[in-house]
């Protein structure tokens, strides 16, 4: 398992300085890994009125106005500090105390003063704090090499940052350099060394002869090779036509899936209006045929008292009781024929 601790930088010329804090506006990158976690990164500010670049313009203006000497243009005024750690150790490192012993170190190395700003990252595959230190003296002078004159000042400042990170369990890497004498330092075999521009290319100029000798060394294509060639070049652009074609199939199927789809969900809406209507109909059947049946009866209970009604008028007289004089309702003849 990785659990190495990692330190960065790069010397930064005034020219670079708005490109190096233009960098550090997260919201510029898309392809992070965390992008939930932006919101928990945060920055600190030494002078929080000035950019970094207005800040080393006035330093460099001090020192000129100091020394009455221009800083060259080529000098280092700015190193940019990557401090992380092996994306293993993500979950278990306390990351604000982690920051504290980051910002520590700084300080020990180069001085608050120097330390013009510094942007912790969570966004990222692994967490990393980003530190912009401005390289001066004791007099104020941009001086990088106060700090970083030789190699093996460069591998101390590794193995200072390693010892500062062991409370978190973590280790320095195999240093790259090794001492020969008197604090002299010289590349172990494992190094990679970039080879001068002429001898690059006198290199790629014997690998180009090399590869001329051998196409000339080849046989010669044969007509039947050739025409086996045309005819595989033929068959590759019918292949991709069809491509072609099948994409645009492809794209006609999906629209008639869709259409399937809304003609599916109008149909599903029919049936159940239609299961509505059937439903009504049903109950306004039943409504109908009980509302016949009630009428059917009171039709022949109706027959039944106009019977009645006609025998009693139509019978002797002297076996029921006197009727009162007057008009005779239907009311009446009931009452009557009840008693």
């Amino acid at each position: 398992m990785g659990n190495f601790a990692i330190m960065r930088w790069g010397k930064i010329k005034f020219d670079g300085v708005s490109n190096a804090e233009y960098h550090q506006r997260t919201e510029l990158h898309k392809n992070c890994e965390h992008p939930e976690l932006r919101e928990q990164n945060f920055t600190f500010r030494q002078f929080e009125d000035e950019t970094l670049r207005q800040t080393t313009k006035r330093l460099m203006a001090a020192q000129q106005e100091r020394t009455g000497r221009a800083v060259r243009k080529d000098a280092t005024v700015m190193v940019d500090f990557v401090l992380t750690f092996s994306p293993e150790m993500v979950g278990k490192i306390d990351m604000g105390t982690w920051f504290k012993a980051n910002v520590d170190w700084l300080h020990r190395e180069f001085g608050a003063k120097n330390l013009l700003r510094l942007d912790m990252h969570f966004h990222e595959s692994c967490p990393h704090l980003h530190a912009f230190v401005s390289p001066l003296d004791e007099k104020g002078n941009f001086n990088f090499k106060k700090h970083v004159k030789h190699i093996s000042q460069l591998v101390a400042m590794q193995d200072r940052y390693a010892k500062a990170m062991e409370r978190f369990g973590l280790e320095r890497g195999n240093t790259r350099w090794a001492e020969v004498e008197n604090g002299k330092m010289k590349p172990t075999s494992d190094i990679t060394r970039h080879k001068p521009l002429r001898a690059w290319r006198a290199d790629l100029l014997k690998q180009i002869s090399a590869m001329q000798e051998q196409l000339q060394q080849l046989p010669e294509i044969t007509e039947s090779q050739q025409k086996a060639l045309r005819e595989l070049q033929r068959l590759h652009q019918q292949v991709e036509s069809k491509k072609g074609t099948k994409k645009k199939l492809d794209a006609q199927v999906e629209d008639l899936q869709k259409d399937v789809a809304t003609l599916t969900g109008r149909k599903e809406l029919l049936t159940t209006q239609i299961e509505d209507l059937q439903k009504a109909t049903e109950e306004e059947k039943i409504r109908y045929l009980n509302l016949k049946a009630d009428s059917e009866k009171l039709s022949g209970e109706i027959a039944r008292k106009r019977r009645e009604l006609t025998e009693y008028v139509f019978s002797d007289r002297n076996s029921v009781p006197e009727v009162p004089r007057g008009t005779l309702h239907l009311g009446e003849a009931d009452d009557i024929l009840d008693l």
